[in-house]
C-alpha cells in the first residue's frame, strides 16, 4: 500500500520503482509487470539511473547477468555514487564468476556505504576465489559483524541508499 502512495506522490518517478525491486529482492518473479514497466519508465527517460539500477538488478536476478552488466555499467557512468549499482554490478559479475569485476564493484559498493553487509559479503567472496585469504577474511569480518546488526533483508537494501 506504501508503494502505491509512493506512486501516487510521484507519478513519474523511479522511485516507487526501486521500491518494488527492493520488496521483490527475494523472489524477483513475485512481480511480474516490474521489467516490463521499468522498460517503459526507462522509454521515456533513458538517462535515469536509478531506473536502470532496477532494470539492471531484476535481469541478473532473473538469471540473465549479460544482459544486467550494460545497464548496470551505464547507471554508474550516470550516477558513480549510488551504492547499490555498484552492488547490483559486483552481483552480475560474480554470476559470470568473473571475480577481479567483483572486487572492482563490490570494494566501490563497501567505500560509498560501509554499513552495506551484502557487500561486504561479496568482497570477501570474491577475494577468497582468488586466493587472497587474509583480505577475505577481514572483508568477511566486516560482513559478519554488519550482519548480525541487519537481521531485516529490506534494511540491508535500504542502507545502500544512504
Amino acid at each position: 500500500d506504501a508503494i502505491l502512495e509512493t506512486s501516487q506522490d510521484f507519478p513519474d518517478s523511479s522511485l516507487p520503482l526501486y521500491l518494488r525491486s527492493i520488496i521483490t529482492t527475494d523472489d524477483p518473479q513475485a512481480d511480474g509487470s516490474l521489467v516490463k514497466d521499468t522498460e517503459s519508465y526507462l522509454a521515456r527517460h533513458p538517462s535515469d539511473s536509478l531506473a536502470l539500477t532496477v532494470l539492471g538488478r531484476q535481469k541478473g536476478l532473473l538469471g540473465d547477468p549479460t544482459a544486467a552488466i550494460p545497464l548496470l555499467q551505464k547507471s554508474v557512468a550516470l550516477d558513480p555514487e549510488f551504492a547499490d549499482s555498484h552492488l547490483a554490478l559486483a552481483r552480475a559479475y560474480s554470476d559470470l564468476r568473473d571475480w577481479k569485476q567483483v572486487i572492482v564493484y563490490s570494494r566501490k559498493a563497501t567505500i560509498l556505504s560501509p554499513g552495506t553487509a551484502l557487500a561486504w559479503y561479496d568482497l570477501a567472496r570474491a577475494l577468497g576465489r582468488i586466493g587472497r585469504k587474509q583480505e577475505a577474511d577481514s572483508a568477511m569480518a566486516k560482513f559478519l559483524t554488519l550482519h548480525k546488526q541487519q537481521q531485516n533483508p529490506i534494511s540491508t537494501f535500504l542502507y545502500t541508499v544512504h
